[in-house]
């Protein structure tokens, strides 16, 4: 698990210290406070730390001398600490664990962004391996928070194709809601993401509010088999409430973090469940 991350000089963030992630993590804050950017630090923090990737940073960023882009995370692996994973552009990526990358082998690391389509063709071709294992039971049990009619879906010429018990014929799940292609690229991610970390910008993109609570009981399930951390953004005051209490019920731990930026200067300021459930009560500003 990713335990904290400091961020220098990335995407308009000149500096950012996160203290603390926790398993289920709930990032919030006004327009331009840089809650998508603190995601795409994450990922690219283990996406560029092999040197075979880093050659990469130059068609992503316009890196010079004063745009030195500095990532450091400390990792969490099997209640011990793992020492800071750097990523440096002025020194190249490296861990100051020789051992790190042994560690992590296999590991994943899953961003959805809100391009709905975008992210439901990505999950496509991540379901493909499920679907050969024969594990697509959670994915369908998962869409069924939208319509319980789902009886199963099939996987036809790279398109994901629903079973209804009150239908006559397998439609395209692309011709279903937004709600639906969203819930499906979440448990797709999760469950290609075992001891691994799902970032998901605007998680509450086509879902409606009365399908929250039932969403994030399926997400705290999931991340428990898969001992996935879910790192997530909104907007959605609803979201954090409704979060809270499932991730209470089912004793898995939740922070908020809520970004605010102040002549320039942005911090992040840290809620676990205590005061998560002090702010909710007291109608305090949280988004």
């Amino acid at each position: 698990m990713l335990h904290s991350i400091e961020i220098e000089n990335f995407q308009g963030i000149k500096h950012l210290n996160i203290e603390k992630l926790n398993q289920i993590t709930i990032i919030g804050g006004k327009n331009n406070t840089g809650k998508t950017s603190v995601l795409r630090a994450i990922k690219d923090l283990f996406y560029f730390k092999n040197k075979d990737k880093y050659e990469d940073l130059n068609k992503h960023y316009d890196l010079n001398d004063e745009n030195i882009i500095k990532l450091i995370g400390k990792y969490f692996f099997k209640k011990e600490y793992i020492k800071n994973l750097i990523m440096d552009c002025s020194l190249g990526c490296s861990s100051s664990d020789e051992n790190f990358d042994q560690i992590v082998y296999g590991f994943r690391i899953n961003f959805i962004s809100t391009n709905q389509m975008e992210e439901y063709k990505k999950a496509i071709e991540k379901f493909i391996e499920i679907f050969k294992l024969k594990r697509e039971t959670q994915i369908i049990e998962c869409m069924k928070i939208i319509d319980s009619n789902i009886s199963t879906i099939h996987l036809i010429e790279n398109e994901i194709y629903i079973d209804y018990n009150n239908k006559n014929e397998r439609l395209p799940a692309n011709l279903s809601g937004e709600g639906l292609l969203r819930l499906f690229t979440l448990a797709v991610a999760i469950a290609t993401s075992p001891n691994g970390i799902v970032l998901i910008d605007e998680f509450e993109n086509g879902l409606h509010w009365s399908t929250l609570t039932k969403v994030w009981e399926f997400i705290a399930a999931a991340s428990k088999e898969f001992n996935c951390q879910i790192i997530c953004t909104t907007h959605s005051y609803e979201l954090l409430r409704y979060a809270n209490d499932v991730m209470q019920k089912n004793n898995i731990d939740l922070g908020y973090i809520r970004l605010s930026k102040k002549d320039e200067e942005l911090k992040a300021y840290h809620f676990d469940q205590e005061s998560i459930d002090d702010a909710l009560s007291s109608d305090l500003e949280v988004r």
